[in-house]
């Protein structure tokens, strides 16, 4: 499902991030290998910051989770793989909106969505600056624009 999902590298605006110092944040964030709670505190500095709605935060801070008879969630440590969550949920809206369900039919481009945010999130986690970064870095360097202090969670 993954490779039907494929990606969108501008699903997530990794320039805007690195101009606001956000790579600290997402330190390690691997979404085959995280806790919901995890995605959820991701999902959250996204929204705050203006990088993704409130409806793909939403997504995100409800993946995984598991509740027990009394609603309780189960176990929010638990690590799980996200791309495979969302993937899943894909091939269920799928079967749903096959058998004329409206409502899963508008969903499915959430998913989708937040799938490639995810895959983009950790590329930007993993990667180092930018070429415009390090232009930015050096002026910043040099005296030519005000320094950006580091963004805060």
């Amino acid at each position: 499902m993954l490779q039907e999902v494929g990606e969108n590298a501008v699903a997530l605006n990794a320039l805007a991030m690195e101009k606001r110092k956000m790579k600290p944040l997402f330190k390690g964030f691997n979404p085959e290998q995280i806790t919901p709670k995890d995605l959820n505190r991701a999902g959250m500095i996204l929204y705050k910051f203006g990088m993704i709605d409130n409806h793909t935060a939403e997504l995100m801070s409800r993946a995984g989770d598991e509740f027990d008879k009394k609603g309780k969630l189960v176990d929010p440590s638990k690590e799980i793989n996200a791309l495979e969550f969302f993937a899943n949920r894909i091939i269920e809206m799928k079967e749903k909106a096959m058998s004329g369900d409206p409502y899963a039919k508008v969903l499915l481009p959430d998913y989708i969505r937040t799938i490639h945010i995810m895959q983009n999130l950790q590329t930007f986690a993993e990667s180092g600056d930018s070429y415009d970064m390090r232009k930015i870095k050096d002026m910043e360097n040099k005296g030519l624009i005000k320094r950006t202090p580091n963004a805060k969670a």
